[in-house]
């Protein structure tokens, strides 16, 4: 346990932080620790609730106020997983956002906080 995280699902790889988001467990810690309030998070519910699942004695869960911090919600039958922006790391092409915004808004910023790779053109 490092960090005070269940377990090892944010590591650090060539300087940038990473989420393994297969690894996370939902325990909320890593967005409680970050002092940049860069984690998210996010989750599905069940693909299939049972049509008796909601009785007299166990009715449905009432939404959480607005003003509840995600870190605070909760909902029963969503696991929410951990989410951290990693400017695409995965895709040699870079990230999505500086390919797909027309108008060239991410450009400026991606490039002073991440040096592109060099064969990724973000001009």
């Amino acid at each position: 346990m490092r960090h005070g995280m269940p377990v090892n699902a944010i590591n650090r790889v060539d300087g940038a932080v990473q989420l393994n988001e297969s690894l996370c467990v939902s325990c909320k810690l890593c967005g409680i620790a970050c002092p940049f309030g860069a984690i998210e998070f996010s989750g599905s519910r069940p693909l299939h609730i049972p049509a008796n699942a909601n009785t007299p004695k166990a009715p449905p869960a009432p939404p959480a106020p607005a003003r509840v911090s995600t870190l605070l919600d909760w909902v029963p039958g969503v696991r929410a997983i951990a989410v951290k922006c990693d400017l695409c790391s995965f895709d040699e092409q870079g990230p999505a956002c500086v390919r797909m915004c027309r108008l060239k808004r991410y450009t400026w910023w991606i490039t002073r906080i991440s040096p592109a790779p060099a064969n990724v053109n973000v001009s």
